[in-house]
């Protein structure tokens, strides 16, 4: 991990501006008095939310922001184990900025008992009490949110109010709600609204003049994908590179929609992170006890292992150390890229007695010898000032690059740094330069691999060095469209739209004061869950940046078909959250549902959605035996029944001990109850008694095959339920 070092100076101004801009109510000078008064601003709060009993502790401040005066104000409970509200008010007008309610819990199963038109009309009307003279200039964003059926703050509604002026969008700018899905409470309010002078519409350029501007300027560049191997779900399939066309502009796309020319410099979002090394201890056997195959497969692999002294005397060939430090740590761990390699963590530090306290960590291939990265505090340089220039900096970089990788160095692209232009017109230099190399593959790009060094403007020496350089296959590019057919698929999904967006001067200014309203056009998806700056370069397919088609996303869904059917509100749910909609628009509430289609269906009502749609059917049974649904591996397309059911469900509701109970304990009024199978009776018991399943009011017909409808009725009950257990009060 990198340090940075302050001057003792800067620090203490730091310290010092920090305490004048954030001070309790009653340090203000007279002079500085606001308008609105802290109890004016209490009021207000107080008259449009309602504060929970049980926060009777109430604190408050006041900042001072872009030349705005802003209190802010804290309620929470005494012992701070429920939670808190915090809300901001405008000191000069009155308005209330944010309120956000907290409560501290565990995750929670809520049924949504608010549509989503109640609780827009609740939204309104709260806009309509806070801010009634700009509602008129706002505009609902229907969006394709899901409802979760699980979470740490129950299912909320996201409902956001668009900013609008002369009939266009205002930026980011407007009202952000979150309002419970279980019983309307405003969880969450935000406004985003600069007072700065939005200019009148003057002579534009066309939405297809912007569209060639884009294509000119070459915003989309073709580039190799490489998934991050990660996936808390699934990693024993290594992810190959995918050509995609990236969205690699730094205007972002964003074209002056007066001249037709791109806003550089405004939103610069860089390339991915030129990551590291995983880590995983070194397993040492401390028994005669017999190994395992997979024990002694380890075993072989460190025979061949360079030793700890060896990857200290590689690292020391490449760098000279700082003189006062000593090895302190060395660990062997295992590399997430490439599960067969194993790595050398290696520490260096000086006394702590020492006058200067320098640093070192690197780490080094322990089977190449190659060093992967270090980074090196030398603390004798931290009190000068930097005087390196970025061009000095640049090729004292390239040239330890030529030295250590003479052969990567030739397949390398130097990622441009969008604060160059700042630091050279200010003449103040950073303490460190970064360069970011970018590795090259069939003179594509692959912005996740490559090589990153730091330079130190003081020392005028390497500080850092990292390099992310995997073995990997790279597809041949020769089959993609070609860069005219992918912007035109990358407009189609991502059209150039009309609006006034806040421009700054420099990369590094954000201040709103210098600021400027300019009409642009800019890429902008008509759903914001389906925003993406990749396609894929083969079929124009807009991807998530895991790779994974926008289109499999998690969408809610209105079905067409279930209107009437017994369970339709249930099924509904089930579409607000974006579960069971494989079939699109349709639910098809009479075809039979399959064991691992309801076990999928269970993992995302539970857990959500993440990654979901690449785990395979084994996979899934797999995680549903791991969650106890299952007892044993089954059949992925064994016939999901109404007894198989009964049993999933009360598994799900960790109370099969209670099923388990003597058969007299428990009992239902079917008339095949006696002739159940006694492991099969605690469950339909259970499931009558709560509700879930009644059977068909006579017979609990354990050997039914059960349809989707019933499926969807049976799991939002006993979601229901579990949110009864978990939510006792």
């Amino acid at each position: 991990m990198m340090k940075k070092s302050m001057h003792r100076g800067i620090s203490l101004l730091v310290m010092v501006l920090m305490l004048f801009a954030m001070l309790p109510a009653g340090a203000m000078a007279a002079e500085s008095e606001p308008a609105v008064s802290l109890e004016q601003a209490i009021q207000k709060v107080k008259q449009n939310f309602t504060i929970p009993a049980e926060y009777t502790e109430f604190t408050s401040g006041f900042r001072s922001r872009e030349n705005k005066q802003i209190w802010s104000l804290n309620w929470a409970d005494k012992e701070n184990r429920e939670g808190s509200l915090n809300a901001e008010v405008d000191a000069a007008t009155g308005v209330i900025i944010s309120m956000h309610i907290y409560k501290m819990g565990r995750q929670t199963t809520e049924i949504p008992q608010v549509s989503l038109e109640q609780a827009q009309k609740l939204g309104l009307d709260l806009l309509q009490r806070l801010i009634p003279d700009r509602v008129a200039n706002l505009q609902y964003v229907p969006n394709q949110q899901v409802i979760p059926l699980s979470s740490w703050e129950g299912g909320q509604y996201e409902l956001r109010w668009q900013r609008m002026a002369n009939q266009v969008p205002v930026g980011d700018e407007g009202v952000t709600l979150r309002i419970s899905s279980s019983n309307g409470t405003i969880n969450s309010y935000g406004l985003n609204w600069s007072d700065k002078t939005i200019p009148a519409k003057q002579q534009l350029i066309t939405t297809e003049e912007a569209a060639a501007a884009f294509a000119s300027n070459e915003m989309l560049e073709l580039q190799y994908l490489v998934i991050p191997e990660y996936s808390p779900l699934r990693t024993a399939e290594k992810k190959q590179p995918r050509l995609v066309y990236r969205l690699n502009h730094s205007s972002h796309g964003i074209i002056d929609a007066v001249s037709g020319k791109p806003i550089e410099n405004q939103e610069w979002f860089g390339i991915n992170e030129i990551g590291g090394m995983g880590s995983a201890d070194k397993q040492m056997a401390n028994s005669p006890s017999p190994l395992t195959p997979q024990e002694q497969e380890e075993i072989d692999r460190t025979l061949n292992l360079i030793s700890q002294e060896k990857a200290a005397s590689i690292m020391r060939q490449w760098v000279t150390l700082p003189a006062n430090v000593q090895l302190q740590e060395a660990n062997l761990y295992k590399d997430y890229q490439d599960p067969q390699s194993r790595i050398w963590n290696l520490s260096w530090s000086a006394d702590p007695a020492a006058k200067t306290w320098s640093y070192v960590n690197a780490q080094v291939d322990a089977v190449s010898g190659e060093i992967k990265s270090f980074y090196i505090d030398r603390a004798e340089y931290n009190e000068e000032k930097p005087t390196l220039d970025r061009a000095a900096a640049e090729k004292i970089a390239r040239d330890f690059l030529a030295r250590i990788q003479p052969q990567k160095q030739k397949s390398v692209r130097l990622q441009p740094d969008p604060y160059q232009e700042v630091y050279t017109k200010e003449a103040v230099y950073p303490n460190q330069w970064q360069f970011q190399f970018i590795r090259m593959e069939n003179e594509i790009p692959c912005p996740a691999h490559g090589i990153r060094i730091a330079v130190d403007s003081r020392s005028k020496q390497i500080a850092a060095y990292s390099l992310n350089w995997p073995s990997l296959e790279f597809p041949d590019p020769g089959k993609v469209m070609g860069m005219d057919q992918a912007n035109v698929k990358y407009l189609q999904n991502q059209p150039l739209t009309l609006q006034y967006k806040l421009i700054y001067p420099q990369i590094n200014v954000r201040s709103e004061a210098l600021g400027e309203y300019k009409l642009v056009y800019s890429p902008r998806a008509e759903v914001t869950a389906r925003q993406s700056d990749i396609i894929d370069a083969n079929t124009g397919e807009l991807l998530n940046w895991d790779g994974t088609p926008v289109a499999d996303s998690l969408q809610p869904r209105a079905f067409t078909d279930i209107a009437g059917h017994f369970a339709e509100k249930e099924i509904s749910m089930l579409g607000q959250a974006g579960i069971m909609t494989e079939y699109g628009n349709t639910f098809r509430p009479q075809e039979q549902i399959s064991l691992v289609t309801m076990l999928r269906v269970m993992i995302m009502a539970q857990n959500g959605y993440y990654n979901l749609n690449q785990m395979s059917d084994e996979e899934i049974i797999d995680q549903a035996v791991r969650n106890k649904w299952l007892k044993e591996k089954m059949q992925t397309d064994t016939v999901m029944t109404t007894g198989l059911l009964a049993q999933m469900m009360v598994r799900m509701l960790d109370i099969e001990y209670v099923a388990q109970m003597p058969s007299p304990a428990l009992q239902a009024p079917y008339r095949d109850f006696k002739s159940l199978n006694e492991d099969l009776k605690g469950c339909a018991a259970l499931c009558w008694g709560l509700g879930i399943i009644k059977g068909d009011g006579v017979n609990f017909n354990a050997s039914h095959q059960t349809t989707r409808g019933e499926a969807a009725a049976v799991l939002v009950r006993t979601l229901n339920t579990a949110g009864q257990k978990n939510n006792p009060y």
